[in-house]
């Protein structure tokens, strides 16, 4: 549960730094507000068009996450959140803003944080699930450094 925790509070931190980003990604592609609000839309979008890619699926041919498991799935939406930060290098040399627009977009469909809840389950069962999940996502900023 620890493990859990700490990666909600890694996924509130990754998501804060999006907006340090914007003033750096800004000055370098001397971009107006509109297109810097761009690294949000990208970032925040990828939760929506991911969320709805899963349900159009789950739909059709039934829970992904049921099938491979909720820990496969955890570490899965990892591995792209991975990849998505690991695109930030090829971006940086290429300094396209489009490559560091993808990047933020790969970055956040691994990045939603809802694929970690059914493991967040107390052992008492899910009916708790909910209540567990605001106590761990409460004490992620208390975490020792």
């Amino acid at each position: 549960m620890a493990v859990l925790t700490t990666l909600f509070f890694m996924w509130g931190f990754m998501t804060v730094m999006n907006d340090v980003l914007i003033p750096h990604l800004k000055a370098v592609f001397a971009l107006g507000w509109w297109q810097s609000m761009l690294v949000q839309f990208c970032f925040f979008g990828a939760y929506f068009l991911g969320s709805l890619a899963y349900y159009l699926w789950s739909s059709s041919k039934g829970d992904p996450i049921q099938r491979m498991g909720y820990k496969r799935a955890l570490i899965a939406g990892l591995v792209l959140s991975a990849v998505g930060s690991l695109l930030f290098v090829p971006a940086t040399y290429v300094q396209a803003y489009g490559f560091y627009l993808f990047a933020l977009f790969v970055l956040g469909l691994g990045f939603t944080p809802t694929r970690s809840w059914p493991s967040s389950a107390p052992p008492r069962g899910p009916a708790a699930a909910s209540t567990w999940r605001r106590v761990s996502t409460l004490w992620a900023p208390r975490l020792p450094r």
